[in-house]
């Protein structure tokens, strides 16, 4: 039986598939791929949705593991050790340029159903960084003990959003006491040149 660190953080259901009649030349034109242009761009006016409801659910898509099609296997020192993390490669592509340059490119990780491996990465701080995908509240999970592996995994899969926010916590938590420590990390991590780690230095540095 597989130990608890093979386990999967969440379980792929079984989708049934279900025979679809196909649409007749008159149902496509009907309904055609792309809108017609207005005939009067000025009359046009964008109103607002609301998006509670559709945040709802993708926090439930979330939970039932509904429409994965692709596995991060995060590496660990043994590969029976290995984590897996199911999830969908339209939503790990619409927040990340790393997955979405993973997902489209000629690799093996672009093909549906692949594994995505990842190294020397945390895998709770993985989980963290997927599950904000996913919030009704988007938000990302964050504590004093798990901020920093949070902001490089977030640095490294270049999702601006959850560096940002993972930022203003780590800020906040700034102790006299831990000033210096804060400064080194800050330092290591802006190196990657991204906005919220420079931020990060430069707060971090005003503090010391």
């Amino acid at each position: 039986s597989p130990t608890a660190a093979q386990s999967t953080v969440a379980a792929s259901p079984t989708v049934q598939s279900t025979a679809v009649a196909p649409s007749s030349p008159r149902d496509e034109e009907a309904v055609p791929l792309v809108p017609p242009k207005a005939d009067n761009t000025k009359d046009v006016k964008y109103m607002p949705v609301p998006q509670r409801a559709a945040k709802d659910a993708l926090e439930s898509l979330w939970e039932s593991g509904a429409f994965f099609d692709v596995v991060l296997r995060v590496k660990a020192d043994q590969p029976t050790d290995d984590l897996r993390v199911p999830a969908s490669r339209l939503f790990l592509s619409a927040h990340s340029p790393f997955f979405r340059q993973m997902f489209t490119t000629e690799m093996a990780e672009s093909k549906v159903g692949a594994e995505g491996v990842l190294e020397e990465i945390d895998p709770l701080a993985l989980c963290a960084v997927i599950r904000s995908f996913y919030s009704a509240r988007g938000d990302v999970a964050l504590s004093p003990s798990t901020v920093t592996h949070v902001i490089r995994t977030a640095s490294r899969l270049q999702c601006l959003a959850v560096e940002k926010t993972s930022v203003n916590f780590f800020c906040s938590c700034l102790e006299p006491d831990t000033a210096a420590a804060a400064l080194c990390f800050a330092m290591e991590l802006g190196a990657t040149g991204s906005p919220p780690s420079k931020d990060l230095v430069r707060r971090c540095t005003a503090f010391v």
